[in-house]
């Protein structure tokens, strides 16, 4: 998938990737304390204007009912823990891993809540927490 950027330049998005990490920091700021989304150049169509220095990001509900931050960019929605994870390490998650929330609250977005874990064998980090209790 290809998007236009702010500066009219297209960037290319792989089907369920990330937005590659240098067009990222130009127009988000992400509180790794708060787990919130700053703007920080405006963007976004005509009518729906994103201005600097506003909060971003909506809950979204996951076809298994459980409540998940995302965040929409270049016409895409990401879902807002895998941003606050390539933004504050600078990197995706590695191959064949994930990122689940050790509290198991799927809005809390505060790097402390996050964790990389391996996708196969657990259910939305159902593992970790597991072993945290064990």
């Amino acid at each position: 998938m290809t998007y236009r950027s702010l500066n009219t330049k297209v960037i290319k998005i792989k089907k369920m990737g990330l937005p590659p990490l240098k067009e990222l920091e130009q127009v988000v700021a992400y509180d790794p304390e708060t787990g919130l989304f700053r703007v920080l150049k405006p963007f976004g169509r005509k009518n729906w204007v994103r201005k600097a220095g506003d909060i971003f990001g909506k809950p979204s509900w996951e076809g298994s009912g459980e409540l998940y931050t995302q965040v929409s960019l270049w016409g895409k929605s990401f879902y807002a823990h895998r941003i606050a994870w390539l933004l504050y390490h600078k990197r995706p998650p590695r191959e064949g891993y994930g990122i689940s929330h050790l509290n198991g609250n799927k809005s809390d977005n505060r790097i402390a809540t996050l964790v990389e874990t391996p996708i196969k064998g657990t259910r939305t980090g159902r593992l970790t927490r597991r072993a945290e209790n064990q």
